[in-house]
């Protein structure tokens, strides 16, 4: 698990991003072509089909795990108390659809608002002040 920012994503990697009522597999604009082939079976990331969906079951052990994390977080979520939904996955590309990209960017809740502090950097200035 990493902070929820974009300052966090590299752009060679693959992330879930979920909130238990949505989860978003995303894509970096960079991601090594071997592991869009090990997971999505597909040479090129422009081919990986982007929108609500699901990782296709491939013969490989990444692609097992990366869909073994993404059920066990959904499990999780379905199993809690009162919970009567299961999370939605979609994949999306950095540099793919931009209203995908942006609905899976406001889950960043760690990403700075408006010439603001990163949570992190507000966290830090009420650290401080608490200890003066």
């Amino acid at each position: 698990a990493i902070n929820l920012s974009s300052e966090r994503l590299v752009p060679y990697g693959l992330y879930l991003i979920d909130d238990g009522q949505t989860q978003f597999l995303w894509i970096g604009r960079d991601a090594i072509p071997q592991l869009i082939a090990d997971v999505f079976g597909v040479d090129e990331r422009a081919q990986v089909h982007v929108g609500k969906g699901r990782v296709p079951e491939l013969d490989n052990d990444f692609n097992e795990r990366v869909r073994a994390v993404i059920q066990k977080s959904k499990d999780h979520k379905s199993l809690g108390v009162g919970s009567i939904t299961v999370p939605h996955l979609y994949i999306v590309r950095e540099d793919g659809e931009p209203s995908l990209k942006l609905w899976a960017q406001t889950l960043l809740v760690e990403d700075r608002a408006d010439q603001g502090v990163s949570a992190a950097q507000w966290l830090g200035v009420l650290r401080e002040k608490v200890v003066q």
